[in-house]
Order: structure tokens, then sequence, then C-alpha cells
């Protein structure tokens, strides 16, 4: 399982629910579920609140979070309302080579 997350204040509390939550499924439901990991999302670094919130979680989750940030970036708003993905639409932009970092991220670490 990999919880995408928003660098705002209510996602930090959110996240504590989810840890809960995704132990409790794992527990009664499915034993095989295990959380790869939080990935940022419209992540902008000029922002303060953005980096305050990241510096947290990977405090509170130090092994849980990926490194690669997704960035914020218009073209990924923009290819799905064309019906691309943002390696058809703009394969040179923040959102795809973020996108291509992650995969390479979870490639590396699974195998």
């Amino acid at each position: 399982m990999l919880v995408v997350i928003k660098p705002e204040y209510f996602a930090l509390e959110g996240l504590k629910r989810i840890s809960k939550i995704a132990g409790l499924v794992q527990k009664r439901l499915n034993p095989d579920l295990s959380l790869s990991g939080y990935l940022l999302a419209n992540f902008d670094a000029r922002k303060k609140q953005h980096k305050e919130i990241r510096r947290s979680i990977n405090k509170a989750f130090p092994d849980k979070v990926y490194k690669t940030v997704i960035r914020t970036n218009a073209n990924l708003s923009n290819c799905t309302s064309k019906g691309q993905t943002i390696f058809e639409y703009d394969p040179k932009c923040y959102g795809a080579i973020d996108y291509q970092n992650l995969a390479t991220e979870v490639a590396d670490y699974y195998g």
C-alpha cells in the first residue's frame, strides 16, 4: 500500500489514522497487506509550510517516506484533460521526471 499525501496540515493528522486503519486491515482482513511508504505529492519547495510538513513526516515515519516527491506541476493536470499520460503529454516536465524517479526508487527497493 502506498499512501499519497498532500503537504497540508490536516494530512499530517490523517496519516496517524491511516497507519492505524492499515494495521487493523492487515490484522483482520489481509495479513499480506503492507505499507510500502508515504509519497508527498503537490509539493512546492518554495512554501515554508510544505517544507515543514515534509520534515514532520520524515521525523514521524523515518523509514516509510519516499525520497522522491511529486512537485506541483500544471502539466500533470493538463495531461489528464487531454486523455494522455504525463509521458505522452510532456515527458520532459517536472511531473514526468518526478514520476520516473518514483518508479526507479520503487524498482530499486523491490528489485
